[in-house]
């Protein structure tokens, strides 16, 4: 028994299940996330290095690869030192894994585009969804609300939830560190803005179609 406990791909797919588990019975607060002060950096960095509309697009290429670089690569460092030289690394996987696997907040947001659509508050219902897409909404219909509300739900599924779940099995939690906070980095600085539009190229702009 003590040797499947000590088994690697035991201790993972333990990881991968109370992550999970724990996503589906508790939201953590927006405000203490650690990824809410990550996108919170990114914004900043994206505001402080993006150049002039007066440089040309490689200067914008070089910059947003750079900041990324920059802002990203210390975090992904320090994590992966605490993890592999841990005694216990188990437990810095879980709560990386319960961090990564944020998808409680985006149920919440959709609950909310719904809810307001049934009370008949379409300008707010708007508003709301104008967050969570990255697509105009001033004119939508109860029905287009709704569908962009859902269209967006289900995107991040597939990208924030199934994304860091194959990630993680694939590279373990470190990779999925990674692959999240690139994805939270394209959506920050999104290629649609038409000031980031070369920034952010580098970015996979299919992370960004919503």
């Amino acid at each position: 028994m003590s040797a499947i406990f000590s088994d690697i791909h035991f201790q993972s797919l333990l990881v991968l299940w109370l992550a999970i588990a724990i996503d589906a019975v508790w939201q953590w607060p927006e405000r203490t996330h650690p990824l809410t002060l990550v996108r919170f950096l990114v914004r900043q960095m994206g505001k402080k290095v993006l150049p002039s509309a007066d440089y040309g697009p490689t200067q914008h290429y070089i910059s947003g690869a750079l900041a990324a670089l920059v802002l990203l690569s210390p975090l992904i460092a320090c994590l992966a030192i605490l993890v592999y030289m841990a005694q216990y690394p188990i437990f810095f996987e879980a709560v990386i894994m319960v961090g990564l696997l944020d998808f409680g907040y985006q149920r919440h947001q959709y609950k909310k585009v719904l809810a307001s659509v049934g009370r008949n508050k379409k300008s707010l219902a708007r508003e709301m969804v104008a967050t969570i897409t990255a697509r105009q909404c001033k004119n939508l219909t109860d029905i287009g609300i709704a569908k962009a509300a859902i269209e967006s739900l289900w995107l991040k599924f597939l990208y924030i939830y199934c994304g860091v779940i194959f990630y993680f099995i694939v590279t373990g939690p470190i990779g999925a560190l990674i692959y999240r906070l690139l994805l939270l980095t394209s959506w920050q600085w999104h290629y649609r803005t038409p000031a980031m539009r070369h920034f952010a190229q580098l970015r996979c702009e299919r992370w960004s179609q919503f």
